[in-house]
């Protein structure tokens, strides 16, 4: 009985291709014919890139995680991975799929800019995304998903960008409140409030 989350390859006598089964039964004969499974689970990999240098020269560790399964969506994707995958365990199938997405997440680590990487996460996993599907479709693998989960770097420059990006923000909310402390002055309404406060404020810090 083949599992619905499984695949049952026979080949040999009687067969001018492999008869692929799943979810139902087939009969082989053990002296004419052999039979392998092939599991049709997710597997959930991560990935990491370690110390590669971006299109600036910075060397950023980058960490993802991505979804990958045999494909069923046409008989020749699947043919392609009992091809290639058939005699391999799943600890195999993992270390040669984790190979090529990092391999993928390194080139286009390559090409993009720190600050492009940080900000615009979208960008980075669709490009990873993209060329990774097409490469492992051609050994009859679909990438269901990729996601990048973490980004380092040993020499400090995330943690500046971070600074840089924080100094913006508290520069904006000051010119902010200026402007607005400007306009409420010209409206005679609002002059009386705005004095008290200021005067509540002074004793305030006198106070402290």
């Amino acid at each position: 009985m083949v599992a619905f989350k499984e695949y049952e390859v026979v080949y040999g006598l009687g067969y001018r291709k492999s008869a692929l089964i799943t979810g139902g039964r087939i009969v082989a004969f053990p002296c004419l014919q052999r039979w392998r499974r092939m599991s049709l689970n997710v597997m959930t990999l991560r990935v990491t890139s370690s110390e590669v240098y971006t299109s600036q020269g910075v060397p950023l560790t980058v960490s993802g995680v991505a979804q990958v399964k045999v494909s069923t969506q046409h008989p020749d994707i699947l043919e392609r991975a009992c091809e290639h995958f058939l005699r391999k365990s799943t600890v195999q199938i993992e270390a040669l799929v984790t190979a090529t997405l990092e391999g993928h997440q390194r080139a286009i680590l390559g090409t993009m800019s720190v600050e492009d990487i940080y900000k615009n996460r979208k960008l980075f996993n669709s490009r990873v995304f993209e060329v990774a599907s097409k490469d492992l479709c051609n050994l009859g693998l679909q990438v269901l998903s990729y996601t990048i989960r973490d980004i380092s770097d040993d020499v400090g420059y995330l943690k500046a960008l971070g600074m840089s990006r924080t100094a913006e923000v508290q520069r904006d909310a000051r010119i902010g409140e200026a402007l607005y402390l400007k306009q409420e002055s010209h409206n005679p309404d609002r002059r009386l409030p705005l004095r008290i406060a200021s005067m509540k404020a002074i004793v305030i810090d006198q106070c402290i």
